[in-house]
């Protein structure tokens, strides 16, 4: 019978929404892979998903901006010449840019600078929670600030 369980469930561990769905679950997280390498794929995989989370969101940002910059040309931008339109959203960029960095040390979370795989050891160090009282997304609701990309995939596996 043994022989039988672990034949069915060893595929598992090779199934990518599995593994990252049980390492991002914090009452499991690391404690449940059978070696060292699925827990190396699994970081491997969080890394890949938390990417390609963050690129389409990049230029989200870029489009919004552009169209900002496309909608705030009225009749008076019309007339002037295109260099003078030109230098006044760049400096409405500069001026933009520079009072985000200003604000930002500010209201950013130290830990929010950190990368990815500081995050995850972070994470992989708080302790688990209980298995049969905890629940694992409400942990997630009130430790999103403290682990900003390690959450990023969360949302897309409960989606899934």
């Amino acid at each position: 019978m043994r022989e039988s369980l672990v034949k069915c469930f060893s595929k598992l561990e090779k199934t990518k929404m599995v593994v990252l769905a049980c390492l991002l679950d914090p009452r499991y997280k690391n404690h449940v892979f059978s070696s060292d390498a699925t827990l190396t794929k699994a970081k491997e995989w969080l890394k890949e998903d938390v990417t390609s989370q963050e690129e389409p969101a990049a230029a989200e940002d870029i489009s919004e901006e552009e169209q900002a910059a496309a909608e705030g040309t009225n009749e008076e931008d019309r007339r002037t010449p295109k260099r003078q339109r030109r230098e006044q959203v760049s400096c409405r960029s500069c001026i933009d840019d520079m009072f985000s960095s200003l604000l930002a040390s500010h209201t950013v979370e130290p830990l929010a600078k950190s990368c990815l795989e500081d995050e995850l050891h972070l994470y992989l160090k708080e302790p688990v929670i209980d298995r049969r009282k905890g629940d694992p997304l409400q942990w997630w609701i009130q430790n999103e600030g403290r682990f900003k990309k390690v959450s990023l995939p969360t949302t897309l596996v409960c989606s899934k």
